[in-house]
């Protein structure tokens, strides 16, 4: 009996190697194309000074597509949602759609960070897989969580924080044991597949080690209560004005057409220099 169970815990563990290492090598394929493409397109669209006049006709373009192939918003947020209550389950066009929508923004001059697409590009890989090995909902979980790791860990070269970023997805201040290996592997596997396809990161390296004493702590708790704070203020903007613009009696294409407009009168009266990917 005990060779038994042992034997069960071995071959699961290989399972879970196995299929972490699977869908670490694919968002790590997917989303160092993608990142190196908005890239591309960054620099090619950086040759024409007034590209961002383009920015209505692709804010138009891009809620015209999630409204007829989405159907809804899908953020990073919709998809912690999809993880927590709905096992991981999505559409299959978002992947591609989210995609779409992000190079039409970044090629047309918009402002638009790349870590809500990978994150969603590996989930969303993650979700393929469990429908082709057609996993019970739990696993289906894990493999997307797996994806959503892997894709944080390829933008910010960081896989050790991507992993414990996507199992506290699950549960806020919570560590699922049973769900860290999974994602500690598929997010080294996707971030070496990354760096070795010649995708960069930041980095900032220390230049002191400061002593940790009560003084430094107390700062480190202070800071951490500041920041809380302006993100949560910042979360309550957000939320407010999103609720605010959707009761807005307006085709949602035309709203986008409309803010984009907002932004080419802002941008021609402020500046023109901030555009890219996280501007």
């Amino acid at each position: 009996m005990r060779i038994n169970e042992e034997l069960v815990l071995f071959l699961s563990v290989l399972k879970w190697i196995v299929i972490s290492i699977l869908i670490g090598c694919l968002t790590g394929l997917a989303v160092s194309g993608f990142i190196l493409f908005i890239h591309h397109v960054i620099e090619e669209s950086n040759h024409y000074q007034h590209v961002f006049y383009l920015l209505p006709l692709s804010f138009f373009t891009a809620n015209l597509l999630s409204q007829f192939v989405l159907k809804q918003h899908i953020g990073t947020d919709a998809l912690i949602a999809a993880i927590n209550k709905n096992y991981g389950k999505m559409e299959g066009s978002f992947v591609p759609t989210k995609v779409v929508n992000v190079i039409l923004i970044l090629a047309t001059g918009g402002s638009a960070g790349k870590e809500s697409p990978c994150a969603q590009i590996g989930a969303g890989l993650g979700s393929v897989c469990a429908n082709v090995f057609r996993v019970d909902d739990v696993d289906r979980r894990k493999m997307v969580l797996c994806g959503f790791c892997a894709g944080f860990a390829c933008v910010f070269g960081a896989p050790i924080a991507g992993a414990l970023f996507g199992i506290e997805v699950l549960a806020v201040g919570v560590i699922l044991y049973d769900v860290l290996l999974p994602a500690f592997v598929a997010s080294i596997t996707a971030y070496q597949i990354s760096s070795a396809l010649g995708v960069t990161f930041f980095y900032y390296p220390l230049a002191f080690v400061p002593d940790f004493g009560r003084g430094f702590f107390l700062q480190l708790l202070g800071g951490g209560i500041f920041f809380g704070l302006c993100a949560y203020g910042l979360i309550r903007v957000i939320q407010k004005s999103t609720a605010f613009i959707n009761r807005i009696p307006i085709w949602r294409p035309w709203k986008g057409l409309l803010g984009g407009l907002v932004l080419v009168a802002l941008t021609l009266i402020f500046f023109t220099g901030l555009s890219g990917a996280g501007a």
